[in-house]
C-alpha cells in the first residue's frame, strides 16, 4: 500500500506541474520519468544491481534472493554476479580480467576470461575449485562434497584432480609438465602426460604405488 501511495502521490504532483502550461511533449516525457524512477524504486526492494558499460567499467547485478553481484564489460574490467540463494560471485569479461561466480548455496567461485586470466569455480554444495583459461594459466577444480582439485590447462600448465571421495590428483596437460590423479577412495598418484613426463598413479584403496612415464 505504501508504494501505491507512492505512486499515487508521484502522479498528481506531476499531473498538476503539466497544468501549469508544459507542451504535449513535454508531459508525455514528464510523467514517463516519473513513473521510471517510481518502478526503480520499488525494484530496488527486491535486488539491488549495476551494469558499467564503458571502458573499465564496473557493475552490479543481483540476480537472487538477497544475492549481490557485478559485472564489468569493458577493457579489463571486474564485475560479480550472485547466482544463488546468498551466493556470491565475479565475472571478469576483458583482457587479463579476473572475475568469481558463485553457482551452488553459498559456494564461491571465481572465473578468469582473458589472455593468462585466472579463475576460480565452485561447482558443488560449499564446494571451491580455480580454472585457469588463459595460456600458461594454471587452475583448480573441486568436482564432488568437500573434494578438491587443480588442473593446468596451459602449455607447462600444471594441475591437480580429485576424482574420488575425497581423494586427491594431479594432471599435468602441458609439454614436459608433471601431474598426479588420485583414482581410488582416498588414493593417490601421479601421471607425466608430457614429452620426457615421468608419473605415477595409485590405484587401490590403501594408496599402493606404481609409476608411469609416457614421454
Amino acid at each position: 500500500m505504501a508504494n501505491k501511495t507512492k505512486v499515487i502521490l508521484v502522479s498528481a504532483i506531476t499531473a498538476a506541474v503539466l497544468s501549469a502550461g508544459a507542451s504535449a511533449a513535454d508531459k508525455k516525457s514528464e510523467i514517463r520519468s516519473a513513473f521510471d524512477l517510481t518502478s526503480i524504486a520499488l525494484q530496488k526492494s527486491a535486488a539491488n544491481g549495476i551494469i558499467g558499460t564503458g571502458a573499465e567499467g564496473e557493475g552490479i547485478i543481483g540476480t537472487g534472493v538477497d544475492g549481490e553481484g557485478i559485472i564489468g564489460t569493458g577493457a579489463e574490467g571486474e564485475g560479480i554476479i550472485g547466482t544463488g540463494v546468498d551466493g556470491t560471485g565475479i565475472i571478469g569479461t576483458g583482457a587479463d580480467g579476473e572475475g568469481i561466480i558463485g553457482t551452488g548455496t553459498e559456494s564461491e567461485g571465481i572465473i578468469g576470461t582473458g589472455a593468462e586470466g585466472e579463475g576460480i569455480i565452485g561447482t558443488g554444495v560449499d564446494g571451491e575449485g580455480i580454472i585457469g583459461t588463459g595460456a600458461e594459466s594454471e587452475g583448480i577444480i573441486g568436482t564432488g562434497v568437500y573434494r578438491d582439485g587443480i588442473i593446468g590447462t596451459g602449455v607447462d600448465g600444471a594441475g591437480i584432480i580429485g576424482t574420488g571421495a575425497e581423494s586427491e590428483g594431479i594432471i599435468g596437460t602441458g609439454l614436459t609438465s608433471d601431474g598426479i590423479i588420485g583414482t581410488g577412495t582416498d588414493g593417490a598418484g601421479i601421471i607425466g602426460t608430457g614429452g620426457v613426463a615421468e608419473g605415477i598413479i595409485g590405484t587401490g584403496a590403501v594408496r599402493p604405488a606404481g609409476i608411469i612415464g609416457t614421454g
